[in-house]
């Protein structure tokens, strides 16, 4: 490996770290991550998201590269546009879901009794009820991570096919990019997540509001980041 090729390998590298940190990955990302209960799962929800990412555009990337195809403009548009709506609904969902989860049913079965039944509880009034809620998935971290991949594929394909000049070099820069791009997006993940835990760990209970607060912010950024789409 020459010294030329290494200095772009890094520089693909730190573009791909630049990448992550894209208003519509962070806003996207901070729906799922923010919500987390500890750092470290929200550091594998960020690497999860940036491996999808990362798969995604080297897929795409070599079947372009291969084929010598080019994506239209119209696709490429209507991916943005996707990524938007993507946005909208993760926000709307996290929203929904926030909310319903205050009253909800748990299976109960009192020592007494053979019989298992349901009861409602209020987590407003019943702070003490002590059970584990489902964690925000990695699958849906993947998912956005691919959705974002998509996005991108053309406008990589037009960064490599400038950059490199084989399909070996055209998948070490994809994968350099790649590394960037999952190292970017676990730091900001668990960025976005560290303050509201901070804040917990201290008796401030802000984590559900900042979640909530986080995902409605989410939902007017993706519907004025889809409308910047549709009118360009």
């Amino acid at each position: 490996m020459t010294i030329e090729w290494l200095s772009v390998l890094l520089l693909g590298l730190a573009l791909g770290f630049k990448h992550a940190t894209e208003p519509d990955h962070v806003v996207a990302i901070s729906t799922i991550s923010s919500g987390t209960s500890k750092l470290s799962k929200a550091a594998r929800i960020g690497t999860v998201w940036g491996i999808g990412h990362t798969v995604t555009l080297l897929v795409l990337g070599m079947i372009l590269l291969t084929l010598k195809w080019e994506l239209s403009e119209g696709f490429m548009m209507t991916s943005e546009a996707l990524v938007g709506v993507m946005i909208v609904l993760l926000g709307s969902y996290n929203v929904v879901k926030f909310r319903v989860k205050k009253v909800h049913a748990h299976v109960h079965q009192h020592q007494t009794s053979q019989t298992p039944h349901l009861h409602f509880h209020d987590h407003t009034q019943h702070k003490s009820h002590a059970h584990n809620h489902q964690e925000p998935s990695y699958v849906k971290a993947g998912i956005i991570g691919v959705v974002h991949g998509i996005a991108g594929s053309g406008l990589m394909v037009i960064l490599v096919m400038d950059t490199t000049s084989t399909l070996m070099e055209a998948l070490s820069y994809i994968l350099a990019f790649g590394g960037g791009t999952v190292l970017g997006m676990t730091g900001f993940s668990m960025l976005i997540s560290a303050p509201f835990l901070f804040m917990n760990s201290r008796g401030f209970n802000l984590k559900n509001r900042g979640h909530l607060a986080i995902n409605v912010g989410s939902i007017l950024f993706g519907l004025f980041y889809t409308y910047q789409v549709v009118i360009s």
